[in-house]
């Protein structure tokens, strides 16, 4: 029988992306052409896997934690910064054209499913933006002269997974609540009954810690 037009799979589908770290495989407009503002990556990062910071300028990022426990970085104007901690169960959100990372700091490999705003979503790798840069570029961006970049490799290419020597230090306040994040595990369901039950995000409070 021929597959349903409305039927895709995201385990089944051979990674964009894969090394020792982690990999890559999405479902977009191009599996499943009734997608209309949706697209779904499932990410896979080893113990110390990071995927490398990155921004999506046509699309929102939320994402759903399976597996692992992960950092979550998101650079916002000048010095300020979101850094959380997300476990299984744990939804979180990263606004289009925010800079973002994701690491996994646990002993076990982890999984993430990535939602977007966007059928066909784009990506923006740091590694890759920062390769694209001629050396008097990055010396004006910088303030240092375009000679320190000359002897830097650099590709135009994104990383996209790479892995940390040594282990990410989780700081105190990246375990509280933040309001990119979302305990749906946690929260009491919408409906329940001996069939089954459903949760659905609603707004949380801040707490001291």
């Amino acid at each position: 029988m021929p597959a349903s037009i409305h039927l895709a799979s995201l385990i089944r589908k051979i990674p964009t992306f894969t090394n020792e770290f982690g990999s890559i495989a999405h479902v977009d407009a191009g599996d499943l052409p009734l997608l209309k503002r949706l697209s779904l990556r499932r990410l896979l990062l080893a113990p110390r896997g990071v995927l490398e910071p990155h921004w999506h300028a046509n699309a929102n990022d939320l994402g759903y934690c399976l597996k692992g426990r992960h950092l979550v970085t998101i650079a916002g104007s000048h010095s300020a910064r979101d850094s959380f901690t997300s476990s299984p169960g744990q939804l979180f959100f990263v606004p289009s054209g925010a800079l973002h990372h994701i690491e996994n700091f646990g002993d076990e490999p982890g999984e993430i499913i990535l939602a977007f705003s966007n059928e066909r979503v784009e990506d923006f790798g740091l590694s890759g933006t920062f390769g694209a840069f001629t050396d008097a570029v990055l010396g004006n961006t910088t303030g240092l002269p375009a000679a320190a970049f000359a002897a830097l490799k650099r590709s135009t290419h994104d990383a996209f997974i790479g892995g940390r020597a040594q282990p990410v230090v989780i700081e105190q306040q990246e375990r509280h609540i933040n309001s990119h994040k979302y305990d749906v595990e946690a929260a009491q369901p919408a409906i329940a009954s001996a069939s089954g039950s459903a949760r659905s995000p609603r707004p949380q409070r801040r707490t001291s810690p």
